[in-house]
């Protein structure tokens, strides 16, 4: 009897550990499967815009002066521990943005035509003939990503583009991901950066984050070379939701160079949290689905380190055409056709030439240049307008058959600062 009573002893004693370890890993397992929806409202400033319009008396886009105070706009997140959903909408379209854990998926929809009214207006302004995308119109882009991090290095366009509510929120409630891994780079949230001397000289940063298993920041000091704040952030404000630390109220200062040791104030931004909670994971849409399984991957380096941009629609369905032109006294000239309803920016050139293997891009060619476009005596400038013919340059390779290859990106608003996506056009084979 006694043997019987230590054996149930024992069973019993199991039993309890079991159900005192399966306790303890719901937690965990309901953790792996957590996610958080909340509702930002951001309002930022560009302090450095602000006083240029007023020095020159211009404001694009605007009838008469517009006001300095200014709505804030509103992003809706879904966080988990490795992926994260940002929806941001706009006046005629709205963004969503996915991160997979292995990917980032952009994806817009037109929600609301552009008025005839409105459209007639802005082609009699800028003398060429301007369409726009219906309403139900969408596009959508997959971009490779270990970390999540849509914002890219000097001569690279950032994934979302000059939506800088999105990015602020991706930085204070999705970046969690990037900040864990080794080697990774924080950039201030506005893209203006790239066009000064930071790009060449680089910055530190002292960050501190949440000490929980999300680890979202909780301050954020990007230092110069010489020591100038280049960006501030600072959550103010913080809640608890699931374990994971939130902020609630939180507020940024970004700063640009003027000259050697001399700044100015280029961008203020706060933002507050309206509503905050335990949610579902959300669930990508299948048409949106369909698009993720059929991508069209090439690999840049963008006046950068190499970097990975996919393209998820085939290159000759965008609407712009290139073609050679003429041989000039730097070299090759080619024009450019912009047929997209909106204005674009030409940020990436690359010439390639046929490869005897996969190639640098995997489909049998090797890029042998590849930088930002370069101008003619013609046409200068990197941005076209709805319907604009204008030219670029570019290195002869040395050797046939080559080819060249362009990015630009779309002006959704038309407004000169909502520019986002990475379209690509792969001009004709060269044999001369």
């Amino acid at each position: 009897m006694a043997g019987i009573f230590i054996m149930k002893t024992v069973l019993q004693r199991l039993a309890q550990i079991q159900a005192l370890i399966f306790c303890l890993l719901l937690p965990l397992q309901g953790r792996a499967s957590a996610f958080v929806e909340l509702t930002v409202e951001i309002e930022a400033n560009d302090w450095d815009y602000w006083f240029f319009s007023d020095r020159i008396g211009r404001y694009p886009g605007e009838e008469g002066v517009p006001s300095i105070f200014t709505k804030s706009r509103t992003t809706r997140c879904v966080v988990g521990a490795d992926t994260w959903l940002i929806e941001s909408e706009f006046p005629s379209f709205k963004n969503t943005w996915w991160f997979t854990g292995t990917n980032i998926i952009a994806h817009t929809l037109v929600t609301k035509e552009t008025p005839a009214a409105t459209a007639k207006k802005e082609a009699e302004h800028s003398q060429l003939a301007m369409t726009a995308p219906p309403a139900g119109h969408d596009y959508t882009k997959v971009h490779e990503s270990a970390d999540g991090n849509p914002s890219r290095p000097g001569g690279v366009a950032d994934l979302m583009g000059f939506d800088l509510s999105a990015t602020v929120s991706w930085l204070a409630f999705c970046s969690g991901p990037s900040l864990k891994r080794e080697g990774r780079q924080i950039f201030p949230p506005s893209a203006f950066w790239k066009e000064s001397s930071i790009v060449y000289s680089g910055w530190s940063d002292l960050t501190e984050v949440f000490e929980d298993g999300l680890g979202l920041p909780k301050k954020i000091n990007l230092v110069s070379t010489n020591g100038q704040s280049i960006f501030q952030y600072q959550v103010r404000q913080s809640t608890n939701v699931l374990g994971w630390s939130f902020p609630l109220e939180f507020y940024g200062v970004q700063y640009l160079p003027t000259a050697t040791n001399s700044w100015k104030l280029h961008l203020t931004l706060k933002g507050r949290v309206t509503a905050i909670g335990a949610c579902a994971k959300p669930e990508i849409p299948e048409e949106v689905m369909k698009v993720f399984t059929n991508v069209h991957a090439y690999h840049l380096r963008a006046g950068g380190p190499h970097s990975i941009v996919t393209i998820t629609n085939a290159p000759a369905s965008n609407p712009v055409a290139i073609a050679f032109a003429a041989w000039g006294d730097s070299g090759p000239i080619f024009r450019l056709t912009n047929q997209e309803p909106h204005a674009i920016l030409l940020w990436n050139v690359r010439v390639q030439t046929r490869s005897k293997d996969a190639g640098t891009d995997g489909f049998g060619w090797d890029t042998v240049y590849d930088d930002y476009p370069m101008g003619t005596a013609k046409y200068n400038a990197a941005n076209f307008l709805p319907g604009a013919v204008g030219e670029f340059r570019v290195q002869h390779p040395g050797k046939t058959p080559w080819r060249v290859c362009v990015l630009y990106s779309t002006d959704w608003t038309d407004s000169g600062k909502s520019y986002s996506g990475n379209y690509e056009v792969i001009g004709q084979e060269l044999e001369e």
